[in-house]
């Protein structure tokens, strides 16, 4: 299911500081709903759609990488070199690397210069099942260049990516639920209105499943009444969020 954008509403007028130091429990469906909004998220993410929750990942087609890196090699290291990659492209050729273990070749518009993926041990069999041509896709760490051409290495499929993001944003939010005040203003929006939500809709019982969707139309619904932002306001308030947090820190 394709991730629907949802405008949240920023907290204007939050005081500085926190009305509760108390930890934030979620009920099952309000669970559910958070579950729905970042899965949902990292689907659309995944195929080069504007994310909600940020996450560490580079997001690069094979082309664009090997044009960074023919400008210059330094730039293309600094925004590459041991990061984590999606990379797509189409398969030029697989071949034998270093004791036998294939490689695949992604294609670029350099005839002469591809970007060349190796596989982690767990996932060596995957070039044998691919064909020249084929379109790609995989979760891969960045590596060195290789007279040229770009190189990715312990790469997997993208299952293990989804895996990785998902844990991350996870755990950014139980440490935001445990400690409202030190949570970033992404965090704090998007709790503090599943909780507006669930109390205006009696647990988000007004919905037969508990997704993304319901919280689409619930968030349309509620939020045409009047007074609704401040409401929402006053909620954050109670739930003990700040807007005084770096959005950009890491938890």
């Amino acid at each position: 299911m394709k991730f629907k954008k949802i405008a949240i509403p920023l907290f204007f007028g939050l005081s500085s500081f926190a009305f509760s130091e108390s930890a934030i429990e979620l009920s099952s469906n309000e669970n559910e709903i958070l579950n729905s909004l970042i899965n949902d998220d990292i689907e659309t993410s995944l195929t080069g759609g504007e994310s909600l929750f940020s996450n560490n990942m580079i997001y690069s087609s094979a082309h664009d990488m090997r044009e960074v890196y023919s400008k210059n090699e330094a730039r293309g290291d600094k925004k590459f070199k041991g990061k984590d990659i999606i990379i797509n492209g189409i398969v030029d050729n697989i071949h034998s690397g270093l004791g036998d273990i294939p490689q695949v070749h992604l294609k670029t518009k350099d005839k002469f210069h591809g970007v060349v993926l190796s596989f982690s041990k767990n996932y060596q069999d995957i070039p044998i099942d691919l064909d020249k041509n084929q379109e790609v896709a995989f979760y891969c760490k960045g590596g060195n260049v290789v007279v040229g051409s770009p190189t990715l290495k312990n790469c997997a499929p993208i299952e293990v990516a989804k895996e990785k993001i998902k844990n991350d944003i996870d755990n950014s939010f139980q440490y935001a639920l445990k400690n409202p005040s030190k949570a970033d203003k992404k965090q704090a929006q998007i709790i503090s209105t599943i909780k507006y939500l669930s109390d205006k809709s009696n647990d988000m019982n007004e919905c037969k499943t508990k997704d993304t969707n319901c919280f689409a139309e619930l968030h349309k619904k509620y939020f045409k009444q009047k007074n609704a932002k401040e409401e929402l306001i006053e909620k954050a308030k109670l739930l003990g969020f700040s807007t005084e947090n770096n959005d950009n820190k890491k938890v």
